[in-house]
């Protein structure tokens, strides 16, 4: 038995190596700045993040976003979101899917995506969770219809037409009852395109690291406090870093506020209409040179979790050490 377990954690710590080391190295490689939409509500559409987080809601997940911005610009983009994942009953294993379909100006991005994750227990109330996506990225780029000062222009008189690209992300995410930690990158593979013989460079794609968490504090019974932070990063030095903290009461409702360094304020409030169903509602306010569009961005999320055909796993359950009662591991939207 004991050999066993020296052989799991060997087995552990090589993944948790490999995925490590993969991350890191791919920091060093020379990209281009395309970059994916991020949803402000991104504890709602974890998948399209990090792969790791499929199955974490202990039950059959299914979420639809819809983000807008600049309402009333012509060509402003907007964010569409569909995602469903769950984990297999008496395994470590969940697996999962998404959509991403995302539209700014005459560039149309859709996204369709497989995701799985394993869990590995590190201790009674500690779990990692290792995840792996892969799909296909579809390309939709219209340059024709735009108005241009030089109709002429050689970049600009062409379309770019169903241009397929393979995906593939990984992931990890470290939970215990209170906190978490996660770190990804969702596309490791670049897509760029040379068309109508000119390697302009016009559209290429970026890899997208993530570094995200946070901590739950508990005030009372029924009251308790979100603190968490995002963190992406991108070799174009165009990075992002939010600030969030949200106030929960009795699980039902959560009211919040996030602060993207030198872009955004948003106010988030979210509904817990039963044990099943679930609506989150966010305005943006742009803080910077966007803001004159106009004030900011909608974004919207209704949720809903099936616990039908899900059975109690105890693979999936924090174990106290002097009780019999075992608690569920937790979405991040609960932390």
């Amino acid at each position: 038995m004991r050999e066993r377990m020296r052989d799991m954690n060997g087995y552990t710590q090589k993944m948790i190596s490999v995925v490590v080391f993969s991350l890191l190295l791919l920091l060093s490689m020379p990209v281009y700045a395309q970059q994916d939409p991020l949803f402000t509500q991104y504890v709602n559409s974890p998948l399209s993040m990090n792969a790791a987080y499929t199955g974490n809601r202990n039950s059959l997940a299914l979420d639809l976003g819809v983000r807008q911005q600049w309402v009333g610009v012509e060509g402003a983009p907007k964010s569409y979101y569909l995602s469903a994942h769950s984990p297999i009953n008496k395994s470590r294993v969940s697996l999962g899917g998404y959509l991403l379909s995302d539209e700014a100006g005459p560039v149309v991005s859709r996204q369709v995506h497989g995701t799985y994750s394993y869990l590995v227990r590190m201790s009674n109330k500690m779990f990692l969770s290792l995840g792996a996506s892969g799909g296909v990225h579809l390309y939709n780029i219209g340059l024709t219809g735009l108005n241009l000062g030089d109709a002429a222009d050689p970049y600009f008189g062409f379309n770019i037409t169903n241009r397929v690209k393979p995906s593939f992300g990984v992931g990890a995410v470290l939970f215990t009852p209170n906190y978490y930690v996660a770190l990804s990158c969702p596309q490791l593979l670049l897509s760029r395109f040379s068309y109508s013989g000119i390697d302009s460079g016009v559209y290429a794609s970026d890899h997208h690291f993530y570094l995200n968490g946070g901590y739950t504090y508990v005030l009372n019974k029924h009251q308790s406090m979100r603190f968490s932070s995002l963190v992406r990063l991108l070799p174009s030095g165009e990075n992002v870093i939010d600030l969030n903290v949200i106030l929960n009461y009795n699980k039902y409702l959560w009211v919040g506020a996030s602060y993207r360094f030198g872009q955004a304020l948003a106010g988030m409030l979210n509904f817990q209409l039963n044990r099943n169903w679930g609506i989150c509602y966010s305005y943006d306010f742009y803080t910077n040179r966007t803001s004159y569009f106009n004030s900011g961005a909608h974004e919207i999320t209704l949720s809903y979790d099936c616990y039908k055909f899900y059975k109690k796993n105890k693979y999936r359950n924090f174990k106290r050490k002097s009780a019999d009662k075992e608690e569920e591991m937790r979405s991040i939207r609960y932390f």
